[in-house]
């Protein structure tokens, strides 16, 4: 689906949930500033991210002699923000969301590295990156899931455009661009990832780091919810604050770190511990 300069493949429910778990502060800072960054993906932690940042074009044998090229020199500058269509995952949380309560009065000893889930959907990140189209008339926009695919073999798809008229200098168009990162190794598969990305008219290294765009909160983001890891009391605080930053939608409390009580029916009655006959017997007392 083609919206002016910005581009939807791949996805079936423009109202599906999407999930990222933020920085608790930068999300307060998205809201209080009312804005959304992307960054490019040389800031990411996997250095596989960009495969074709890691290309390197070599001539045959027998061909004319000419040095080598890397494959970064056609690459257009690209910024990045990841969504996720999985709500529920643990590894997901413990990866992007640190808590380690204090054991005597058990607030979480690093909030610095504490995480918040947000949630919006494709229509909506949509509706934003169409305001930010009509003010960016040199940039192009794209969502899309990633394609995952085996280890040695995810960038192959990447590799077979190599064959078009244009050659390596596909990449360097944004469409080209953005088919570059959207593939990604099977051993990240479980994040079931979802990339919103800004494709720049510049090289791959030119412009800054990060890039922000003017959003409402209220309008893009459905509901949060705190790490489910903090007790109530810190909870409560972290939403005094999220309000204070301008929030005023949702915030779903995360129910999956309760303690539940199971009731179990009995049809006959049960036997007493084994420790209390010997509780109950006075000559264990003096034994």
């Amino acid at each position: 689906m083609v919206l002016g300069r910005v581009r939807l493949a791949r996805i079936d429910d423009m109202d599906r949930p999407l999930h990222r778990i933020f920085p608790v502060w930068h999300f307060e800072r998205a809201c209080r500033l009312r804005q959304l960054v992307l960054v490019k993906p040389a800031l990411w932690i996997d250095p596989r991210e960009d495969p074709c940042a890691m290309f390197f074009l070599q001539p045959q044998s027998g061909a004319q002699r000419r040095a080598g090229r890397q494959m970064a020199d056609y690459l257009a500058a690209c910024w990045a923000q990841c969504w996720s269509y999985e709500a529920d995952s643990d590894v997901l949380l413990r990866a992007y969301s640190r808590v380690v309560l204090d054991p005597l009065i058990e607030r979480n000893t690093t909030p610095a590295e504490e995480g918040i889930r947000v949630t919006t959907t494709a229509r909506r990140l949509i509706e934003t990156v169409r305001a930010w189209a009509e003010q960016n008339a040199t940039s192009h926009f794209y969502l899309a899931p990633v394609i995952y695919g085996p280890e040695d073999q995810f960038d192959q798809p990447l590799v077979a455009q190599f064959s078009r008229p244009e050659g390596p200098r596909f990449f360097s168009t944004p469409d080209g661009r953005a088919d570059s990162l959207f593939v990604k190794r099977d051993r990240f598969g479980h994040e079931q990832e979802v990339r919103l990305l800004c494709v720049g008219d510049a090289r791959l290294g030119e412009g800054p780091n990060i890039l922000t765009f003017p959003i409402d909160p209220n309008s893009l983001f459905t509901e949060v919810a705190f790490d489910p890891r903090l007790i109530a009391f810190e909870r409560s605080e972290r939403e005094e604050s999220l309000r204070k930053c301008g929030y005023t939608g949702t915030i779903r409390e995360d129910i999956s770190y309760v303690k539940v009580l199971t009731a179990i029916p009995m049809k006959s009655e049960w036997p007493s511990p084994a420790w209390d006959d010997v509780e109950s017997d006075p000559s264990s007392a003096s034994s």
